[in-house]
């Protein structure tokens, strides 16, 4: 275990009056590796897609309709799992991906001009 991790483990002793086992290690572990898988998993769940989803296809500004796909102008997938996106060579998603200011891990729109509509 790292230090950092005994140094929480033991805070967790010392404000629950616990004693230093092998079980409670195992129950903090246990509860610990569950909330930082919690911390760190992808923002969309399907929960989420919900309400993400009856924000799309609205009218925005600029008259325009926005689509959950950028590329392709869909409102049926998200950019990241667009399959004419994932079609093109590396360096053209490159290219695309700097021209039309997404972000390169969920490629979603950010930055300038979120709102303006963009050609494939």
């Amino acid at each position: 275990m790292c230090p950092s991790d005994r140094k929480v483990w033991s805070r967790e002793l010392e404000r629950e009056k616990k004693l230093a086992t092998l079980i409670n290690l195992i129950d903090w572990m246990t509860v610990e590796m569950k909330s930082r898988m919690r911390a760190t998993a992808p923002v969309r769940s399907v929960q989420n897609r919900r309400a993400v989803y009856a924000a799309f296809g609205e009218k925005k500004n600029f008259g325009a309709t926005k689509h959950k796909c950028w590329f392709c102008s869909s409102s049926s997938h998200w950019p990241d799992q667009c399959e004419k996106f994932a079609a093109k060579s590396l360096d053209e998603r490159i290219d695309t991906a700097k021209n039309n200011h997404v972000c390169f891990s969920c490629l979603k729109k950010a930055g300038r001009d979120t709102d303006k509509p963009t050609a494939a």
